[in-house]
């Protein structure tokens, strides 16, 4: 039988903790607060991304690719009366 070390941390009180604060700080945000917080996120990441070139053309090919996939099955959706398309990562 496992005895709890009690010198160390339970890291799951702790995290369960810590997604509790976060909770009640992403609550008390207000929706203009909530849309600058996304725009900055968007835009950090894009600057990332734009950083390194190889990751751009990466990024760029798969957004196009999706964009195509989706375009196709939105089409034979539509003309052909398949199902609706799953959705894609």
């Amino acid at each position: 039988m496992n005895v709890p070390d009690l010198n160390r941390p339970d890291i799951a009180a702790r995290t369960a903790a810590m997604t509790r604060h976060r909770r009640r700080i992403a609550q008390s945000r207000s929706t203009e607060e909530h849309l600058q917080i996304v725009e900055r996120l968007q835009r950090d990441a894009m600057r990332a991304i734009r950083s390194d070139a190889i990751a751009y053309q990466a990024f760029m090919a798969r957004n196009h690719h999706k964009r195509r996939r989706e375009a196709v099955e939105r089409l034979q959706t539509r003309l052909l009366g398949l199902p609706e398309p799953s959705s894609h990562e």
